[in-house]
């Protein structure tokens, strides 16, 4: 694994006299709660009474590690039940009921329900909107019992603009606020019709509703649907007769096909008269497949595919009347690196333009002998005009259909995914976890955790009672926790260590990312030295190295980088001894995520090590006397690096608050720029306004007359303040006479 050094100086080039610390680091296998990534409950899901419904107002899901985000999918009638009139409790409640623990908030509004028979409120259909009735699940009805708006029609399109307007208004870039769906076309707002109407809506209607999200969202980041690359009207290929024409198919490698091989057999069916069976379609008879290629899945998981030795179709050859169909293979489109776990498979078949029947297109996984079925592959294509609007527009990507079906169909827009992830976040969402698990297609889940891999996802899905789920999913989800989104792993850390405050201090670390996708948000490294009593000392941060750049690999093998800031003290900081603490947060120190690593001091700061600034010098009161309002001090200094340039001694007298009232310089100073012990004596007149029974303070250091008003004019001594040491105490007494303690 080869490391990347970045070098940045936060100072002028200086000579590094200090030892150097180095700490390594292994991955402590912890889940992690970060922002900006990992599990999202949903509170309301196209229906009030699901999922927040049961859990009592202070249930904050404590039980639950990694999830960062509530998500609010509600009609548009119940946000605006009459034009002009918004109720926004419904949306602010659970915002802030789960702002207590961090959460921040994502919406979706949606147009078309099967829990409400107006999604869209009345008042746009009463407005003049056209629309459509439906009843679930039967298609559209002239009596049905829901209205679907006709997501083109242009009353319906400026009453939408308008709430758009509104919830960018209240929502756009508040700090609370994480995503907001395109919630406006299709049923559920997943961008189909499949559950309502069935109505077909070409590319220009869906970039209709895009930009208008764009239009009116700056800040916060939008998600598009995968959907929109399935919906009625979109999926099928048209038949070019005579002529040959490419159908591409998605297919999922479930972990229990590692080691085995498969027959990929292609063909035509009548009417689609494909059968359900054991939660996925089954095919026609063995003799009307065509085996096209074997489907090797190796140990490791990565897959491959091996043509069957047939003879050819050449491209000119001349089908006769008699000849129903050809098919051919085409691609295997295969990506071990980025999406591993699923593949597209592209067929090219031919039929003659004389077609009594209409005929679909299909593909089987078949055993490896081609005599067992064992699934149908996915129909779906991608929508290029789209994605690249979507693309174009930094739109995030959202997957609503993971494990609908069973494993070998668990997903299939993974590829889609490949065009966004480095830009925009991708959230995965699974089928209702009781509907999946009751009908056998969520098995042990396994495929959830894949298509987060294939997707490069940083957002997944609590799409059940949240209790329920995780008690049933425990591993999954602690699998699941430990790579989605971004995993910032400090591989190793060097640090200063025992310097004097005029050696610089070194800060290098070496990060890998060890998740399936970047940050979006700039997160950089930071280290803060604590005093024994915890108190902040001093912070330093790498603002010129953002780890939301590093490399995303799949299978935690992304390179690690390396990174050097060398950086001087902050004014003020004593000589001490120090915890050294890593952090990763903002520009400007504060620590924000956590890391997989021990240490926590409950604030996200980690403590790695310790280090200690070395005093310039330490001072000690010898004697004094006090004759004629003169005090005489003599002191003994000791000195522990070479200094340049001329050193003076001063005293200080400060007021009981602290103020500076006199000072003077020493007449008889020592050398002092050279390591050694020295004796001064140092005489200032005391002021004759000084008030009986009050405790003033006595101050001395050392001084550079050169450096006057640069932050480095005094030295830094041991056990001192404000670069000075409180030698005593001295207090008038109502009797004239004078009494001189020390601290």
């Amino acid at each position: 694994m080869k490391n990347v050094l970045i070098t940045t100086l936060c100072m002028s080039a200086a000579i590094i006299a200090s030892d150097l610390q180095t700490v390594t680091f292994q991955d402590n296998g912890e889940e992690l709660t970060n922002p900006g990534m990992g599990f999202v409950f949903h509170f309301y899901d196209n229906n009030i009474q699901a999922y927040g419904s049961r859990l009592a107002p202070e249930d904050m899901l404590e039980d639950w590690k990694g999830v960062s985000q509530v998500y609010l999918r509600l009609p548009w009638s119940l946000i605006e039940p009459q034009e002009g009139h918004f109720e926004w409790s419904v949306l602010d409640t659970p915002m802030q009921r789960y702002r207590a623990r961090g959460f921040k908030t994502s919406f979706r509004i949606t147009c078309s329900e099967t829990p409400f028979s107006y999604a869209t409120p009345k008042w746009v259909e009463e407005a003049g909107a056209k629309g459509y009735r439906f009843t679930p699940g039967r298609g559209e009805q002239p009596n049905g019992s829901h209205w679907e708006p006709d997501f083109n029609d242009p009353i319906f399109l400026e009453k939408l603009d308008h709430l758009l307007a509104k919830l960018a208004e209240r929502y756009d870039g508040h700090p609370d606020v994480e995503l907001f769906d395109i919630g406006s076309i299709g049923t559920w707002g997943e961008g189909h019709t499949w559950a309502s109407t069935c109505r077909a809506y070409p590319d220009d209607v869906i970039l209709k509703h895009m930009e208008l999200y764009h239009k009116h969202f700056k800040k916060t980041p939008i998600l598009s649907q995968d959907d929109f690359l399935s919906r009625p009207g979109f999926i099928t290929p048209q038949w070019t007769a005579n002529d040959w024409t490419e159908f591409t198919f998605d297919i999922v490698f479930p972990h229990q096909w590692r080691g085995k091989k498969f027959m990929i057999t292609a063909g035509l069916v009548a009417n689609n008269p494909r059968r359900r069976a054991n939660g996925w379609q089954s095919g026609p008879a063995p003799e009307q497949r065509v085996p096209l290629a074997l489907l090797v899945i190796a140990e490791d998981g990565n897959a491959g595919v091996v043509p069957i030795d047939v003879k050819p179709i050449p491209e000119n050859f001349a089908f006769t009347e008699e000849t129903e169909y050809a098919a051919r293979f085409v691609k295997f489109d295969y990506d071990a690196e980025n999406r591993p776990n699923s593949a597209k498979i592209t067929v090219s078949y031919w039929r003659p333009q004389e077609f009594k029947k209409e005929f679909n297109a299909f593909v089987d996984i078949m055993d490896e002998s081609g005599e067992k079925f064992i699934v149908g592959a996915n129909l779906e294509k991608e929508d290029d005009l789209l994605m690249a609007k979507m693309a174009e527009y930094k739109y995030g990507f959202r997957d609503d259909s993971i494990l609908v079906d069973y494993p070998p169909r668990a997903y299939f827009h993974a590829k889609a995914a490949q065009q966004l992830w480095r830009n925009a976040p991708i959230y995965i969402e699974s089928e209702h976890y009781g509907g999946s698990a009751a009908r056998g297609c969520w098995g042990d889940g396994y495929s959830f955790l894949q298509s987060i891999e294939d997707y490069h996802a940083t957002y997944a899905s609590i799409h059940w009672w949240p209790h329920e789920f995780l008690q049933a999913n425990r591993e999954l989800v602690r699998d699941i926790n430990r790579i989605i989104g971004f995993r910032f792993l400090p591989q190793s850390v060097s640090f200063s260590v025992n310097l004097g405050y005029n050696e610089p201090f070194v800060f290098k670390s070496t990060w890998q990312n060890r998740g399936v996708a970047p940050a979006y948000t700039d997160y950089y490294p930071a280290i803060t030295l604590k005093n024994k009593q915890g108190g902040i000392a001093a912070v330093f941060v790498n603002d010129q190295f953002n780890l939301r750049n590093l490399p995303v690999a799949l299978k935690q093998k992304a390179p690690a980088v390396s990174t050097e800031i060398i950086c001087a003290f902050p004014p003020n900081v004593i000589s001490d001894d120090f915890d050294v603490f890593l952090s990763v947060g903002d520009a400007f120190g504060k620590p924000i995520l956590e890391l997989p690593i021990d240490g926590n001091d409950g604030s996200r700061r980690y403590k790695i090590g310790s280090t200690s600034l070395k005093a310039d010098y330490s001072v000690s009161l010898l004697n004094h006397t006090i004759t004629d309002g003169k005090l005489s001090v003599k002191l003994a200094w000791e000195t522990n690096f070479p200094q340049e340039g001329r050193i003076k001694s001063f005293i200080h007298l400060d007021s009981p608050e602290g103020q500076l009232i006199k000072a003077m310089g020493g007449e008889d100073d020592g050398d002092f720029r050279t390591p050694a012990k020295y004796t001064t004596a140092v005489e200032l007149p005391l002021p004759d306004n000084l008030v009986a029974d009050k405790k003033y303070q006595l101050w001395v250091g050392l001084w550079r007359p050169e450096r006057v008003t640069f932050e480095n004019e005094r030295l830094i001594p041991k056990n001192g303040r404000m670069r000075r040491v409180r030698i005593a105490n001295i207090t008038l007494k109502k009797d004239g006479t004078w009494e001189l303690e020390t601290p």
